[in-house]
């Protein structure tokens, strides 16, 4: 999301108040979440929400977690998602 504005992962930290691309990188890795003002800064610089950067896509939760959650309890699900 960050080359769609044209940002560095230094320029984005900047821009949001934080140490540097390194705190950046760790969250893209999934080791770490910002603080619930970092986020709401974030989610304004890059044009989202908040949810949609802790949650991603509702179709890929849906179609990801739910999903599978219920075909490993033995249900099948008929439901299907279109792109």
């Amino acid at each position: 999301m960050t080359k769609s504005k044209n940002l560095s992962m230094q320029g984005l930290a900047d821009i949001i108040g934080v140490s540097g691309k390194s705190t950046i990188n760790e969250w893209e890795k999934g080791r770490g979440l910002p603080k619930k003002t970092t986020m709401d800064r974030l989610s304004t610089v890059l044009n989202t929400s908040s949810d949609y950067l802790y949650y991603g896509d509702l179709k890929d939760v849906l179609e990801n977690k739910v999903l599978k959650i219920i075909n490993n309890y033995g249900y099948k699900s008929n439901v299907t998602f279109k792109n």
